[in-house]
C-alpha cells in the first residue's frame, strides 16, 4: 500500500453494506457503466471525521490518545443511514453518498478534533462538514443520467433494510492509498 495520506474516522460493518454493492456491481457490470460510475471500495467504507497530514509520526502520541477515548466512549454513538444524496460539482451530481440520521454528535467530534489539530492547509478541511458515506463517483454524467433511476432504486432497496442498524464499527485513524481506483482507506491501530 503506497499511503498518501491519513484521516480520522469511523470504520463500518461492511457485512452490511455486501449486498448493496454487489448489486450495485452486477448493475454496473452488465449494463456496462463500469466506466461511467466508480464504486467506492466496499472493504473501505466509512465516515470521515477529519483529514490529517501525509506524515503523522509527530502526532502519533496525541492521536492514539484521543481514538482511545473516542473508543473509551463508543458506546454513546450510534451511527444510522437516512437516504441517497449526491454532492454536486459545476451544477452537476459528482458523488452519490448515504446520509447520517441524526449526524450532530458526528458533527461535535468533527468540530472538537478541527479545534485541536487545525490542518488548515489540507483543503478538504475547508469544506462544510456533511457525515457520510461515500457510494459511488459519476465519471460521465450523462450516461449515469440514463441508468440513475435504476441505481438509485438498487440504492433506495438496501437502504431501507441499512436504516435500523447500527452500521458504527469503531474510531481509527485511516491510512488512504489514492493511487489506486478505487482509493483505498484502512483502518490502522497507531
Amino acid at each position: 500500500m503506497n499511503i498518501t495520506s491519513y484521516f480520522i474516522g469511523i470504520a463500518l460493518k461492511n457485512e452490511y453494506f455486501s449486498s448493496l454493492y454487489k448489486d450495485l456491481n452486477e448493475y454496473s457490470l452488465n449494463n456496462r457503466i463500469e466506466n461511467t460510475i466508480e464504486l467506492q471500495n466496499n472493504n473501505s467504507l466509512h465516515v470521515t471525521l477529519y483529514y490529517l497530514d501525509k506524515n503523522i509520526s509527530d502526532e502519533i502520541d496525541e492521536l492514539r490518545n484521543d481514538i482511545n477515548m473516542l473508543k473509551k466512549n463508543e458506546k454513546e454513538y450510534v451511527l444510522f443511514i437516512e437516504e441517497n444524496k449526491y454532492f454536486k460539482r459545476n451544477n452537476q451530481d459528482f458523488l452519490s453518498y448515504l446520509s447520517i440520521q441524526n449526524p450532530h454528535q458526528l458533527i461535535t467530534i468533527h468540530d472538537e478534533i478541527s479545534q485541536k489539530y487545525k490542518k488548515n492547509s489540507i483543503p478538504d478541511n475547508h469544506r462544510l462538514y456533511i457525515p457520510h458515506i461515500s457510494l459511488f463517483k459519476i465519471l460521465d454524467y450523462e450516461k449515469f443520467e440514463k441508468h440513475r433511476e435504476k441505481v438509485e432504486q438498487i440504492a433506495k432497496y438496501h437502504i431501507e433494510n441499512l436504516k435500523v442498524k447500527n452500521i458504527l464499527n469503531g474510531f481509527y485513524v485511516f491510512a488512504v492509498d489514492s493511487t489506486t481506483k478505487p482509493e483505498t482507506q484502512i483502518p490502522i491501530e497507531i
